[in-house]
């Protein structure tokens, strides 16, 4: 369903999200992201989450996600990148994080294009 990572040389945060969830992965996902990042300041790192593989996801789980990004704001990293291979996902995501649409947060069909524009910002 998922699989977290951290790389310190970037330093760097990696999700890959696959599948429908629900509310219990959803947050097996949120425990185990606190528990990878607790050591590293949001301010200092960026994330690349894969939802290549991810579905549309219910009503109910894209909500706790909206919580949880609106909850957290303070706390994000400073920049998140995106992969995704469907325009349903990218949308629902749109939903969940609208305010950081923006020079915090963007969406790209490859890891490799992704991967460039979190370390351009760096």
């Amino acid at each position: 369903m998922f699989e977290i990572s951290f790389d310190a040389s970037k330093p760097r945060l990696y999700a890959k999200i696959q599948g429908f969830w629900d509310e219990a992965v959803f947050a097996r996902f949120v425990r185990e992201l606190a528990e990878t990042s607790k050591n590293f300041p949001a301010d200092a790192t960026t994330t690349l989450i894969d939802a290549t593989e991810a579905t549309v996801q219910s009503v109910a789980v894209m909500e706790k996600m909206r919580e949880f990004v609106h909850d957290n704001e303070s706390t994000l990293p400073r920049r998140t990148a995106v992969v995704v291979s469907s325009v349903l996902v990218k949308l629902q995501f749109d939903r969940t994080a609208p305010t950081r649409i923006d020079a915090k947060q963007a969406f790209f069909d490859s890891r490799a294009a992704a991967e460039k524009w979190l370390d351009e910002g760096a």
